[in-house]
């Protein structure tokens, strides 16, 4: 349990006996005073953002081992898809953002998890996400009464949020994964809470085969061009760089895709 937990292994040396830490993560750490999962924990208590920002997303699980424990996020993530080959993308975000700058970063994740899907001729027919909230909802949103859960700090915070959205037809393309994918979000989150973790997922994946599956309510002309300019801007992507042609909400406040395309594993280059 994790009481045992503490005892026995809070003061073991080295950090690379522990699972997902290598030398260099271990070198990070050590340079910032931390050479045991004690002292992590301890960090973690007054100083969880350095762990975000130094490590990204892997900071939350390097937390939750810390404390013996797995954020409740990733157990519930396994529920929200089945398993069958799915591929998604996850993100924690650097504060606790209110909801239009979640909304926004959402859409930058469906728009980099389409384009990764086109990217290896990969479809989908459906598509889940999730999101959890920060424990600062109940000092922002006093009078909220939906359910709560607590994590391994033992601070109380609203229970996470999540759904999934059936396709017309298995797609690639953010164009038609987007509206149905906010319209879902919109429907299932509170915007009245503080966002803190984001997480979408295309379920099923299959191998494009190039052939289009008939349906009265698909505009397939409108399909094809959409292919057609995905096609151009991963091929003008991959010459010029990422960030050679980027939208007009990746400059909204709290957007975080240009910065993510200067970082590789959710940590900068």
């Amino acid at each position: 349990n994790e009481d045992s937990y503490k005892y026995l292994l809070w003061d073991h040396r080295p950090l690379t006996a522990f699972w997902m830490i290598g030398p260099g993560k271990a070198r990070r750490l050590e340079q910032a005073g931390l050479y045991t999962m004690g002292d992590i924990a301890r960090r973690s208590q007054w100083d969880e953002e350095w762990f975000y920002k130094t490590f990204g997303i892997d900071g939350e699980i390097l937390i939750a081992h810390a404390w013996g424990s797995d954020p409740v996020t990733i157990a519930d993530i396994k529920n929200y898809h089945t398993d069958s080959h799915s591929l998604s993308t996850g993100q924690v975000l650097p504060r606790p953002y209110p909801y239009d700058e979640a909304r926004t970063v959402f859409s930058e994740m469906i728009d980099s998890l389409c384009a990764d899907l086109f990217s290896k001729r990969l479809v989908a027919p459906h598509f889940s996400w999730w999101v959890s909230y920060d424990h600062k909802s109940l000092e922002a949103c006093p009078n909220y009464e939906g359910p709560l859960v607590v994590d391994f700090y033992g601070r109380l915070h609203p229970k996470h949020s999540g759904g999934s959205v059936r396709m017309l037809a298995d797609t690639n393309l953010a164009s038609a994964a987007a509206p149905l994918l906010l319209a879902s979000f919109d429907a299932h989150t509170d915007n009245r809470l503080l966002f803190r973790r984001l997480g979408v997922c295309a379920d099923d994946v299959r191998l494009d085969n190039g052939s289009f599956q008939m349906n009265l309510f698909v505009d397939e002309e409108a399909v094809e061009r959409d292919r057609q300019l995905q096609s151009t801007l991963g091929e003008i992507r991959s010459k010029y760089g990422a960030n050679s042609l980027f939208l007009g909400k990746n400059m909204r406040e709290g957007a975080t895709q240009l910065e993510r395309n200067r970082q590789i594993g959710g940590h900068r280059k």
